[in-house]
């Protein structure tokens, strides 16, 4: 036995005695945790770092075609405010993060879909827009929490000097890139790398809570922040409870895509700012239904294991 556990010191496995047998058996090591921190650090500093190489590249580009000095930062602002200069940014924060899921995913000793949760959540076909759907009563909740945050700090006019800009030319690209782009790199992230190694290693609720926070943080914006923790947490049960990414990522699409229509819907006069009672009450009620039986296919199927076990 000595000289086993010598010829391959690195596995560090943890050895199990049985008295009454008298044998020793090897159980698997538990994932390290140390790596969930540093991949979401590189996320991080990656997001900023590009969007700071963008906002110089676009400095030096706007002084070569004769830029007043003195309106450079709000010719800066004008420019990133746009639906463009939007999507261009954050095309280029959500290589980053998708980045720092899919490296240290495909240096693990598991197949990457499986690392990352893109694997079959094992719900019938007609349960996924159920989910969808469902997922409007957090999104409802999380936009009242920034509503009610507004009356204290003020929202960041960014966001809607964004829609001011729209325009029909670029209402269909921006809802679709939106929608699918952050749904799906930000679930793979969160939800599947981070979260699914911090489940073999913490309780659900640790678990999810820490990545949830994680998720929120990377939005900085406050009022974003606490919308995105509300949306977050919803998230992470989806994807706990499934051992898949694939509802998270239906529902993340979902709520972008369903929000920003109706902003875009605003801007360019297709729907009333205040919209009929009857249009509000069977929303909500369909929401609230699908809502409940969403938690009723959540609660009523087996739990799914699909969280890792490498050491990587």
């Amino acid at each position: 036995m000595e000289a086993d556990s010598q010829a391959d010191p690195e596995r560090r496995t943890t050895l199990v005695f049985e008295s009454e047998l008298g044998d020793v058996r090897p159980r698997k090591p538990l994932p390290r945790i140390w790596t969930v921190f540093v991949a979401y650090f590189a996320a991080f500093a990656g997001s900023v770092l590009v969007q700071i190489i963008a906002g110089i590249f676009l400095v030096v580009w706007l002084l070569a075609h004769g830029a007043d000095v003195k309106q450079l930062t709000s010719d800066l602002q004008a420019m990133l405010s746009t639906p463009q200069g939007f999507i261009a940014l954050a095309s280029m924060s959500q290589l980053a993060i998708g980045l720092a899921a899919f490296i240290p995913a495909r240096l693990s000793t598991e197949p990457t879909r499986l690392r990352l949760g893109l694997v079959a959540p094992g719900l019938p076909a007609w349960a996924y827009p159920i989910i969808a759907i469902g997922s409007l009563p957090p999104l409802a909740l999380g936009i009242a929490l920034a509503v009610a945050l507004a009356r204290v700090i003020t929202p960041d006019p960014g966001v809607q000097h964004l829609y001011e800009q729209m325009t029909w030319a670029w209402a269909v690209p921006f809802v679709i890139f939106i929608a699918l782009v952050p749904g799906f790199v930000e679930e793979t992230f969160f939800r599947g790398y981070l979260q699914r190694r911090l489940l073999e290693r913490w309780s659900p609720a640790v678990a999810i809570l820490v990545t949830t926070t994680l998720f929120a943080i990377m939005h900085i914006m406050p009022h974003a922040v606490v919308n995105a923790f509300v949306i977050g947490l919803w998230l992470g049960v989806l994807a706990w409870r499934t051992g898949s990414v694939w509802p998270s990522v239906v529902s993340h699409a979902f709520i972008n895509g369903s929000w920003n229509v109706w902003q875009t819907g605003k801007m360019l006069g297709v729907f009333s700012p205040v919209p009929q009672v009857g249009v509000t009450v069977t929303i909500s009620v369909l929401a609230i239904g699908c809502f409940l039986a969403s938690i009723w296919l959540l609660v009523r199927r087996p739990l799914q294991t699909g969280g890792t076990t490498a050491s990587d």
